[in-house]
């Protein structure tokens, strides 16, 4: 699973524990605790996903004579940005 579809999922999760307040503060507050933990993972998720994108971009900018950090700093980094958000997708 992507993990645009695992946000996508989580913001429908949050759209049906909204669908459960009806002003009651006793019923409404397992809701709302629901809501922000939803949220927060979302969160979790994109913050993921940038510290990601930022080490790869670190990673273009060494120069070294290691033949690993060569291969990464010549490659597409599109290319490859999308090969480690696979792998760490993978991981979830």
């Amino acid at each position: 699973m992507e993990m645009k579809q695992i946000i996508e999922g989580l913001k429908d999760l949050i759209g049906d524990r909204e669908s459960f307040i009806i002003g009651k503060p006793d019923h409404d507050e397992i809701f709302k605790k629901d809501k922000n933990i939803l949220q927060e993972a979302i969160n979790l998720i994109q913050r993921q996903d940038k510290m990601i994108d930022k080490m790869l971009d670190m990673l273009t900018r060494v120069h070294s004579e290691d033949p690993k950090v060569e291969f990464i700093a010549n490659a597409n980094i599109e290319e490859k940005k999308e090969q480690a958000k696979q792998y760490f997708e993978k991981q979830v």
